[in-house]
């Protein structure tokens, strides 16, 4: 399988894969992208083989070897919680209250990452655990002889900061002083923050 390169449609890249042990495998190339990512579960040993850049005849332009034993996929929670409350104050006004709780998140990594081509390195960077909440209230009524209710949703209630994902892999040293680090990440990695408090609102009619 040969995928283009943006920008660059003289080259692409195939992926030759190659799995040692009772372990999952994962890794599809993303349309128009020439990053693949590689996922594995813990208890074996993956070994992305080969990469091969190849130009339109064929011709190789280079090949790089990823190790990633027991590192954790990448940007998909492993730990995800949800409890959600329901109370109706009376026939025309209820609220909802959902929580979630998100751990065991760890940044993502691609066939072009320089952080795992050496056998000793230090896995897929684990990312703060965090937790939000969402509240909602929805109100009834009449209006010109029509149903009608109005809706209103506020989103990260607590307006909680947190790291969504993260794209790199650069983990915090031993001897790393606190304005080098959030919450015990290392500044430097190209981080994406999830979205702060946002609300939204509906008006809807019944005929």
């Amino acid at each position: 399988m040969c995928q283009k390169y943006r920008g660059d449609p003289s080259r692409c890249v195939r992926i030759l894969s190659q799995v040692v042990g009772f372990n999952t495998f994962i890794a599809p190339l993303h349309p128009g992208n020439a990053e693949s990512d590689v996922a594995s579960l813990p208890g074996g040993y993956v070994n992305l083989g080969a990469n091969y850049n190849l130009d339109d005849n064929q011709n190789e332009l280079g090949t790089a070897t990823l190790y990633t034993e027991g590192a954790k996929v990448g940007d998909a929670a492993q730990t995800v919680a949800n409890l959600g409350v329901d109370y109706r104050l009376n026939r025309a006004v209820s609220f909802d209250l959902g929580a979630r709780y998100v751990d065991n998140l760890y940044a993502d990594y691609s066939i072009n990452n320089s952080d795992f081509l050496s056998a000793d390195n230090d896995g897929a960077l684990q990312l703060p655990s965090y937790s939000l909440v969402d509240l909602g209230t929805t109100v009834r009524f009449s209006l010109f002889d029509t149903d009608a209710s109005f809706r209103l949703n506020v989103n990260n209630l607590f307006d909680t900061v947190h790291i969504a994902e993260s794209n790199s892999n650069i983990h915090a040293a031993d001897d790393a002083t606190e304005d080098q680090l959030w919450n015990g990440v290392d500044k430097r990695n190209f981080v994406w923050f999830g979205f702060g408090r946002t609300w939204n609102a509906s008006l809807r009619f019944n005929f």
